[in-house]
């Protein structure tokens, strides 16, 4: 099904919390860590990308869009994009401070984010936390203004509309256990998580199910071409005595 929202037509993916828990219950088994798994609550389910070009910038940020030129690019003060970070090869990948994970009651403090380069035409952005490796979103951020080239440490997680960026939106999944709106930070020892910036051509987007980052980072994964790019920042969770591969 096609929703029409302004000039942004938007595929959405039919699918409800109920749904989402039957997927996620089959693909329990996947974890990056050798090792008792931790009591985190969370479920396992699907994710995707955008089908674009794919590279990187200087630095080693992964990035897609939909021409040529300079990368859009997402960094952070608080831990570096790492060549040959992934799922398959956790060890290799930058390491989220304590601060900013929210396992064994640590700060859960959202980081520093920068980016650069957006495409021409952004009108706002829409930010994802994702575990890559159970391929659910904790946190979701959007209608940032187009003209914000940062977020600031720390985004307030007792409301839905962070007065830090007026007209913005967050939430997070329905398994958090640190907030019922904001930042849900790595909580599974050698996960590797993705910030994923979305730049869009709206100054507005209205997903189905505001209050789930696991369904809004659906619909935004679910843009295609309509989003103008993406920006990565991939990480993982701390080792936390275990042995990530």
């Amino acid at each position: 099904m096609t929703r029409s929202r302004g000039d942004l037509a938007i595929p959405f993916f039919a699918a409800d919390h109920g749904v989402l828990a039957v997927i996620a219950g089959f693909c329990g088994l996947a974890f990056a860590c050798s090792g008792p798994e931790p009591n985190s609550g969370e479920e396992p389910g699907t994710g995707g990308a955008p089908n674009q070009t794919e590279g990187s910038d200087a630095s080693g940020g992964s990035f897609t869009g939909t021409g040529g030129g300079v990368a859009f690019a997402l960094t952070s003060p608080a831990f570096a994009n790492v060549d040959g970070c992934s799922v398959e090869s956790s060890k290799l990948c930058g390491i989220f401070p304590d601060e900013n994970v929210s396992y064994m009651d640590h700060a859960n403090i959202s980081p520093e984010l920068h980016w650069t380069n957006a495409p021409q035409g952004t009108q706002s952005f829409a930010l994802i936390l994702m575990d890559v490796t159970f391929g659910q979103a904790h946190w979701a951020f959007w209608n940032i203004p187009g003209e914000v080239t940062m977020i600031a440490a720390d985004v307030p997680q007792d409301t839905a509309t962070p007065a830090s960026l007026p007209g913005s939106r967050q939430s997070n999944a329905n398994f958090a256990t640190t907030s019922e709106e904001g930042y849900f930070g790595p909580h599974i020892p050698c996960n590797v998580f993705e910030f994923q910036l979305y730049a869009l051509p709206t100054n507005t987007f209205s997903p189905m199910d505001p209050e789930s980052a696991v369904l809004v980072a659906i619909e935004l994964q679910e843009l295609g071409a309509a989003a103008l790019g993406v920006a990565r920042l991939t990480g993982r969770s701390g080792d936390y005595a275990m042995a990530c591969e």
